[in-house]
């Protein structure tokens, strides 16, 4: 990151926040387009203060929402989760707050984007079920299947696209990821911790 944008990491972090409270509150309130605005808001201020990193930002908060949409929707689809606003896909909250993620990747969550893909599936893994969870208890969805395999179905939904979204969010100048080809399973090892 660049050393002018200090600013950039703390900043964003109290907007993800910021953004989550408004979108799940707001949805759980059935204010389902301002609950929206709160995540997409968050991804505006990205696109406008960092116009050198447009493409960055834009690219990465693309792939999570799509990535987003279609695992929700699934969760939904399954009957393991049921969303403020829908029942059977992934509601524009819940879109906007996968953008917000995304263009986060780049900014605060910048180190999850680093090069421990491994790790940071694992973190996701139990950081995805807890705000899940959260927000299951402000009443922005509920989990009609039962908690415990909805959260595990959450758990395997961000362990596999956390590390993901992250090496799409990388910075791509500083150097190229290392080549697996030939490397055996300790090569592997080696890029993945």
């Amino acid at each position: 990151m660049n050393p002018k944008r200090r600013w950039l990491a703390p900043a964003d972090a109290v907007l993800q926040q910021g953004a989550w409270w408004c979108a799940v509150l707001l949805a759980a309130r059935g204010a389902n387009e301002a609950a929206a605005a709160a995540g997409f808001a968050l991804l505006a201020v990205h696109l406008a203060l960092r116009p050198g990193e447009r493409r960055r930002v834009a690219s990465t908060a693309l792939a999570a929402v799509a990535y987003g949409f279609l695992t929700d929707s699934a969760l939904a689809s399954a009957g393991l989760a049921d969303f403020a606003g829908s029942r059977h896909f992934s509601p524009a909250w819940m879109v906007a707050l996968w953008a917000a993620f995304g263009a986060s990747l780049t900014a605060s969550l910048a180190g999850v984007a680093g090069r421990r893909p491994f790790v940071a599936g694992l973190l996701a893994a139990l950081a995805g079920p807890l705000s899940y969870r959260a927000g299951a208890g402000l009443g922005a969805l509920a989990f009609p299947g039962g908690t415990a395999p909805a959260l595990a179905a959450v758990a395997v939904q961000w362990a596999i696209g956390v590390p993901w979204l992250s090496w799409l969010a990388r910075e791509r100048t500083a150097q190229p990821a290392p080549s697996l080809a030939g490397t055996g399973t300790a090569g592997w090892w080696r890029w993945a911790r």
